[in-house]
């Protein structure tokens, strides 16, 4: 073993002691479901990077400096990809939250619809039993004044015929006196025939 290495790897045991116990979180958050990008993890990653780097450059271990450069481009990586993800999930969210509010707004606009279109059926359906309300007074009012010019007229013919019933009676009753008068003159002239020939006769047995 090269003693410039022997820092590398005091310094790998050192950190894979001290990452336990977030290694052991992780782990249980990976096997609930949880993403790769926890943030104490790459925290704690991305101080490491920065002993390799510092140890390495100041032991002249190139290597665990570069094993440090690449385990930071790595974190950067991982955070960049936690930040998009977050980004992504946050513009997803809005989206959703729009959609949805779309969707209400939409619903509430069809709502609205449904109730002024019901509001105009229900004013159609009073205006309609409104004309036909006034229709049947205007008919009864017809109806009315058809029955009353029908009562009245059957008065008139009633009182014309009472009218010329009288006046037939009066000609009649006054046919009867004049033919009673008739009869009682010509019973006036058959008397005095009668005494006038009763008169002859006496005056020819006489002589």
């Amino acid at each position: 073993m090269q003693i410039q290495q022997l820092p590398g790897r005091v310094v790998g045991t050192y950190l894979r002691a001290l990452r336990l116990p977030i290694s052991a979180a992780e782990s249980a958050l990976r096997r609930a479901g949880a993403g790769e990008a926890w943030g104490p993890a790459m925290a704690f990653d991305s101080f490491g990077a920065s002993i390799k780097q510092l140890v390495g450059s100041v032991a002249g271990d190139t290597e665990l400096a570069t094993q440090g450069r690449l385990q930071q481009a790595k974190v950067t990586e991982l955070r960049r990809a936690a930040e998009l993800k977050a980004e992504a999930e946050g513009r997803k969210a809005q989206a959703d939250a729009e959609l949805r509010e779309r969707r209400e707004a939409g619903e509430a606009r069809r709502d609205q619809v449904e109730q002024t279109a019901e509001a105009r059926e229900a004013q159609l359906e009073r205006e309609r039993q409104e004309r036909e309300r006034r229709l049947e007074e205007k008919a009864a009012r017809k109806a009315k004044a058809v029955a009353e010019a029908e009562v009245a007229a059957n008065d008139a013919v009633a009182r014309q015929e009472r009218a010329a019933r009288a006046t037939r009676l009066a000609v009649e009753r006054e046919a009867l006196v004049e033919e009673q008068e008739a009869v009682e003159a010509k019973g006036e002239v058959v008397e005095l025939d009668r005494q006038l020939q009763a008169s002859k006769q006496a005056r020819k047995n006489g002589r």
